[in-house]
Protein backbone atom coordinates (compact mmCIF):
# COMPACT_ATOMS: atom_id res chain seq x y z
CA UNK A 1 0.00 0.00 0.00
CA UNK A 2 2.78 1.87 0.36
CA UNK A 3 4.19 1.43 -2.65
CA UNK A 4 1.12 2.87 -4.39
CA UNK A 5 0.61 6.20 -2.39
CA UNK A 6 4.28 6.75 -2.71
CA UNK A 7 4.13 6.42 -6.71
CA UNK A 8 0.28 8.26 -6.47
CA UNK A 9 2.55 11.55 -4.40
CA UNK A 10 5.53 11.38 -7.14
CA UNK A 11 2.55 11.08 -9.85
CA UNK A 12 0.89 14.38 -8.59
CA UNK A 13 4.36 16.38 -8.01
CA UNK A 14 5.48 15.58 -11.69
CA UNK A 15 2.33 17.05 -13.04
CA UNK A 16 2.39 20.00 -10.65
CA UNK A 17 6.07 20.53 -12.28
CA UNK A 18 5.03 19.75 -15.82
CA UNK A 19 2.17 22.84 -15.21
CA UNK A 20 4.57 25.39 -13.90
CA UNK A 21 7.01 24.87 -16.57
CA UNK A 22 4.20 25.90 -19.62
CA UNK A 23 5.87 29.14 -20.91
CA UNK A 24 3.84 31.83 -20.22
CA UNK A 25 2.10 33.93 -23.07
CA UNK A 26 3.66 37.68 -23.08
CA UNK A 27 0.89 39.85 -22.54
CA UNK A 28 0.08 42.70 -25.26
CA UNK A 29 -2.37 45.38 -25.35
CA UNK A 30 -3.26 46.83 -28.36
CA UNK A 31 -4.73 50.67 -28.77
CA UNK A 32 -5.71 52.34 -32.05
CA UNK A 33 -6.69 55.81 -32.50
CA UNK A 34 -8.03 57.12 -36.26
CA UNK A 35 -11.56 57.84 -37.78
CA UNK A 36 -10.85 55.31 -40.78
CA UNK A 37 -12.12 52.53 -41.20
CA UNK A 38 -8.98 50.58 -42.82
CA UNK A 39 -6.78 51.44 -39.35
CA UNK A 40 -9.79 50.14 -37.57
CA UNK A 41 -10.11 47.46 -39.54
CA UNK A 42 -6.10 46.42 -39.19
CA UNK A 43 -6.46 47.06 -35.17
CA UNK A 44 -9.01 44.09 -35.05
CA UNK A 45 -6.90 41.87 -37.42
CA UNK A 46 -4.00 42.67 -35.08
CA UNK A 47 -6.01 41.99 -32.27
CA UNK A 48 -7.39 38.49 -33.78
CA UNK A 49 -3.57 37.87 -34.86
CA UNK A 50 -2.50 38.31 -30.72
CA UNK A 51 -5.57 36.27 -29.75
CA UNK A 52 -4.24 33.30 -31.76
CA UNK A 53 -0.52 33.50 -31.28
CA UNK A 54 1.17 30.76 -29.28
CA UNK A 55 3.29 33.90 -27.84
CA UNK A 56 1.23 36.31 -27.05
CA UNK A 57 -1.98 36.90 -25.39
CA UNK A 58 -4.36 40.29 -25.58
CA UNK A 59 -4.10 42.07 -22.83
CA UNK A 60 -7.84 43.70 -22.43
CA UNK A 61 -5.90 46.95 -20.46
CA UNK A 62 -2.70 48.54 -21.15
CA UNK A 63 -2.13 48.39 -16.69
CA UNK A 64 -1.36 44.46 -17.02
CA UNK A 65 0.67 44.45 -20.72
CA UNK A 66 4.44 44.33 -21.04
CA UNK A 67 4.11 45.56 -24.09
CA UNK A 68 1.77 48.26 -26.62
CA UNK A 69 1.12 48.66 -29.93
CA UNK A 70 -0.25 51.75 -30.79
CA UNK A 71 -1.66 52.18 -34.19
CA UNK A 72 -2.51 55.73 -35.25
CA UNK A 73 -4.34 56.06 -38.85
CA UNK A 74 -5.64 58.40 -41.03
CA UNK A 75 -7.49 57.61 -43.98
CA UNK A 76 -5.48 58.43 -47.56
CA UNK A 77 -7.64 57.06 -49.91
CA UNK A 78 -8.17 60.10 -52.25
CA UNK A 79 -4.74 61.16 -52.24
CA UNK A 80 -3.34 57.34 -53.02
CA UNK A 81 -6.15 57.58 -56.31
CA UNK A 82 -9.09 55.95 -55.03
CA UNK A 83 -11.74 56.72 -52.56
CA UNK A 84 -12.53 57.54 -48.82
CA UNK A 85 -12.11 54.22 -47.23
CA UNK A 86 -9.71 52.38 -49.34
CA UNK A 87 -6.25 53.30 -48.38
CA UNK A 88 -4.82 54.38 -44.89
CA UNK A 89 -1.50 55.39 -43.70
CA UNK A 90 -0.96 53.69 -39.95
CA UNK A 91 1.88 54.89 -37.87
CA UNK A 92 2.76 52.26 -35.57
CA UNK A 93 4.31 52.68 -32.00
CA UNK A 94 5.16 49.56 -29.85
CA UNK A 95 6.39 50.46 -26.16
CA UNK A 96 7.82 47.78 -23.64
CA UNK A 97 6.85 48.60 -19.85
CA UNK A 98 9.77 49.66 -17.60
CA UNK A 99 10.91 47.43 -15.36
CA UNK A 100 11.79 50.20 -12.85
CA UNK A 101 9.03 52.69 -13.42
CA UNK A 102 5.77 53.00 -14.59
CA UNK A 103 7.13 54.98 -17.80
CA UNK A 104 7.01 52.96 -21.46
CA UNK A 105 10.02 52.31 -22.95
CA UNK A 106 9.50 52.98 -27.18
CA UNK A 107 10.88 49.89 -28.80
CA UNK A 108 10.61 50.38 -32.56
CA UNK A 109 8.42 52.03 -34.60
CA UNK A 110 6.79 52.20 -38.50
CA UNK A 111 4.49 53.06 -41.12
CA UNK A 112 2.30 51.19 -42.90
CA UNK A 113 0.38 52.18 -45.89
CA UNK A 114 -3.05 49.51 -46.22
CA UNK A 115 -6.27 49.03 -48.09
CA UNK A 116 -9.24 47.55 -47.75
CA UNK A 117 -8.08 44.22 -49.42
CA UNK A 118 -4.72 44.51 -47.25
CA UNK A 119 -5.80 44.61 -44.05
CA UNK A 120 -5.27 41.27 -42.66
CA UNK A 121 -1.73 41.20 -44.42
CA UNK A 122 -1.03 44.18 -42.75
CA UNK A 123 -2.00 43.23 -39.16
CA UNK A 124 0.56 40.07 -39.89
CA UNK A 125 3.23 42.64 -41.23
CA UNK A 126 2.67 44.46 -38.15
CA UNK A 127 2.86 41.69 -35.40
CA UNK A 128 5.69 39.77 -37.24
CA UNK A 129 7.72 43.01 -37.11
CA UNK A 130 6.67 43.21 -33.74
CA UNK A 131 8.03 39.85 -32.99
CA UNK A 132 11.14 40.64 -34.65
CA UNK A 133 11.82 43.44 -32.46
CA UNK A 134 11.40 42.23 -29.14
CA UNK A 135 13.03 39.32 -29.85
CA UNK A 136 16.36 40.82 -31.42
CA UNK A 137 15.94 38.44 -34.86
Amino acid sequence: MSKIRLMLVMMVVAVRIAANCQTAKTPVFVSQGGADSVGASVAYALKEDISKSNRYSLAPTKEIADYVISLASTDIGEAHGGHRGTWSAIAVLVAKKSACSDDWLEVVHGIEISGTQRVKETASDVLANFDKAISGK
